[in-house]
């Protein structure tokens, strides 16, 4: 349904919503054009710092990290933009996705099963997000590294609980790098503390 089609039959749209962000963090559109910002960014650093093999190495990363995104219908990306003084840089960013109720399965079901499956449990004591953690080791450019994830979930409002706010964070660490060892530590408390000032706001025209 398009966006004139939906005002006129009088539907709701989607709220939208908001963090409050560290210094250079922004939230940007997972769209072909923000990809092409990304990469933009990317060849400005690298070569003013003159890096240009990682450039290369970086490039298709970026494009298949969009398209898996694009995949799993991803609308949005929060993490480190621009670069400043006081930046807050993390190897990492918390991409965010719109889970919608199915005959299979309810957004009910959904948070349920997090529950079961990974001992999700209310962030803060906010029984409204969910949040369970997991990681995963994987083949980087011929070097092992551990992606470590903490998936959050909440109803969208107005939804009727039909749909949910999935926000997926991911950073990497080096796989002889414990779980708890106090830099990863922090960055998990970053996400948390991010994912916690979440407000929701009316949709942008």
């Amino acid at each position: 349904m398009t966006s004139s089609l939906r005002d006129e039959l009088g539907a709701a749209k989607e709220p939208d919503f908001e963090f409050d962000l560290p210094a250079g963090w922004a939230k940007t559109p997972v769209s072909t054009a923000a990809e092409k910002s990304v990469q933009s960014q990317l060849a400005k650093r690298l070569m003013a710092a003159g890096r240009p093999e990682i450039l290369a190495q970086l490039r298709p990363m970026v494009n298949r990290a969009y398209s898996k995104m694009q995949d799993a219908r991803a609308i949005a990306t929060i993490g480190p933009m621009e670069r400043t003084d006081d930046m807050v840089m993390v190897p990492g960013s918390i991409v965010a996705s719109i889970r919608r109720s199915t005959a299979e399965m309810t957004v009910d079901q959904m948070a349920v099963g997090m529950i079961r499956k990974f001992n999700a449990q209310p962030l803060f004591g906010d029984p409204r997000i969910m949040r369970f953690r997991t990681e995963r080791e994987e083949d980087m450019q011929g070097e092992k590294i551990i992606i470590d994830t903490v998936t959050y979930l909440t109803p969208v409002p107005g939804s009727k609980r039909q749909k949910a706010l999935q926000l997926t964070a991911s950073f990497m660490r080096p796989v002889d790098v414990p779980a708890d060892d106090e830099p990863a530590v922090r960055i998990r408390a970053l996400f948390d503390a991010i994912v916690s000032s979440l407000r929701w706001i009316e949709p942008k025209s």
